[in-house]
């Protein structure tokens, strides 16, 4: 070895030997690599990183990237040899950063990874899921952990931020509780996930190991008797007062404004498909065939976000004449269901009216179980989705659909089918078994 690189510096009787030197004293690690020791004869000695470049740029040497890691009373050679490598591993990366252009050049903090991860799923699955994506970020961009970078994140960062997620309700806020909480937190994940396989944070440790809150059953009601649902049109249809609205907004809620016909109609169509909510009402009058007797719906739920159209047969009579009354009058262009006004809904940019039908279908749920007797009863939490979960369960158990065949038309997978399903398919299968004749 030259006398440069020759040192024994791990041994603290052999760095007591060294004389004082503004040079550190350096022992090689490997090609481009390298542990310093600077003695000093006035303070504690140093410990130092140096990377560097394994190619020259044009007309240039190999540059190299040194940094100090601490002082010999913080650590030991064996600690400093950690820092070390860590410095190389960020050397690499910021390297291959800037020969390449990857996303991990332009990520620095949280806040950073999570605008990048936006602009992926723009690219992957377009506009409307990269703007739901920003929107769960909106808990980071408003907190201080956003401004934290990503080198020194840490799990203690990530806890304080997840529970922070956790709020009581507010005069214009609802309360959050821990699944919603949990939804956030995996958006969260899924944004640094991305910044790791980019190059621009080492470990996952910092959120994996804090994880999401304990939750025993974050399942949605997922069942609606035939009284139930129409009860819940009844209540839609049925005229509220001015002093019932008037209570309503005084009350904080503003919710019975949009529990209305309009919704009642809206209800029907979930109904007598099992649509997710935003399919159905972006569907448009083109989408609807009646001499085919079907309707036309597009699902972008899947790995790559693609939009995969799909057949709903409108075997059912009433359903088709449902259909006709809705398309009637209109172009091929314009939206299929529509408020009596004839405003779709979706807003001015195409996205579903989510808040609008949300506010209208906890309306409903109340001023159905007003009329409804004890045994009755709709669960709290039920939703517009809850809607596509009873008639799926329909499907597989008082239609004795095959499990193909609801995948096939409802646009959910088996895997779906077999987690949510599980209890209604077993059930059918027992059933046929029971009737088996096998000699």
């Amino acid at each position: 070895m030259s006398r440069q690189h020759g040192y024994r510096i791990d041994k603290a009787r052999v760095r007591n030997d060294l004389a004082p030197r503004k040079e550190p004293y350096w022992a090689s690690l490997g090609p481009g690599r390298a542990i310093g020791y600077r003695r000093s004869a006035v303070r504690d000695g140093t410990w130092y990183s140096r990377w560097t470049e394994s190619e020259a740029q044009a007309d240039s040497r190999p540059k190299y990237r040194l940094v100090a890691v601490g002082s010999e009373v913080e650590m030991d050679y064996g600690a400093a040899l950690e820092k070390v490598h860590e410095h190389f591993k960020k050397c690499e990366r910021d390297w291959q950063s800037e020969q390449l252009g990857s996303p991990a050049a332009k990520m620095d903090t949280v806040e950073d990874a999570c605008r990048a991860h936006v602009e992926n799923i723009r690219a992957q699955k377009g506009d409307e899921a990269a703007q739901g994506a920003a929107n769960m970020y909106k808990p980071v961009y408003s907190h201080w952990i956003g401004a934290v970078r990503l080198r020194h994140l840490s799990g203690n960062d990530v806890r304080e931020w997840r529970n922070q997620l956790v709020t009581e309700a507010q005069p214009k806020r609802r309360a959050r509780g821990k699944r919603g909480a949990n939804r956030l937190f995996r958006q969260f994940a899924a944004a640094l996930s991305f910044a790791k396989a980019s190059g621009a944070i080492s470990s996952d440790e910092a959120w994996k190991k804090v994880g999401q809150f304990p939750v025993k059953d974050g399942n949605r009601p997922s069942y609606l008797s035939l009284v139930q649902r129409r009860a819940l049109v009844a209540a839609c249809e049925r005229d509220k007062t001015p002093q019932e609205l008037a209570e309503d907004r005084a009350s904080g809620r503003k919710e019975l404004l949009y529990c209305t016909k309009d919704l009642a109609e809206l209800l029907r169509g979930f109904f007598y498909t099992g649509a997710r909510p935003g399919e159905l009402a972006k569907a448009h009058v083109r989408d609807f065939s009646v001499r085919e007797e079907k309707v036309t719906l597009t699902s972008a739920k899947n790995k790559k976000g693609e939009a995969r159209p799909r057949d709903f047969y409108l075997d059912e009579p009433e359903a088709l004449e449902f259909f006709k009354r809705m398309a009637q009058g209109k172009l091929p262009d314009q939206y299929l269901i529509t408020m009596a006004n004839g405003d779709p809904w979706v807003n001015e940019k195409g996205k579903p009216s989510y808040v609008r039908w949300g506010r209208g279908m906890r309306a409903a749920v109340r001023e159905a179980n007003r009329m409804l007797g004890p045994e009755d009863q709709i669960l709290a939490g039920t939703v517009a989705y809850t809607v596509r979960h009873a008639v799926i369960t329909d499907l597989l158990s008082e239609d004795g659909l095959d499990p193909a065949a609801v995948e096939e038309i409802t646009g959910t997978s088996y895997e779906m089918i077999k987690r949510n399903y599980y209890k209604v398919v077993r059930q059918r299968v027992k059933e046929k078994l029971a009737r088996r004749q096998s000699l």
